[in-house]
C-alpha cells in the first residue's frame, strides 16, 4: 500500500486526479524522522492512518 506507483496515460473518460505517490511520500519522510506508519483498513469502513514520530 505504501509503494509509489504511476498511472498509465489513459483516455480523458476515464482519467482520475493524483499521481500515486501521497502514501509512499508520507512513509518516506515519517521513516526518516525514525518514525513508524501504520494503517488499519475495514471494507466498507474505510481506512485510518496512524503514525508516530519520536521526540528526540
Amino acid at each position: 500500500m505504501f509503494t509509489q506507483f504511476y498511472r498509465v496515460p489513459r483516455s480523458e473518460e476515464q482519467q482520475q486526479k493524483g499521481y500515486g505517490i501521497g502514501l509512499a511520500q508520507s512513509q518516506y519522510i515519517i521513516n526518516e524522522h525514525g518514525g513508524e506508519i501504520m494503517v488499519k483498513s475495514a471494507e466498507g469502513e474505510g481506512s485510518t492512518f496512524t503514525f508516530i514520530i519520536p521526540c528526540r
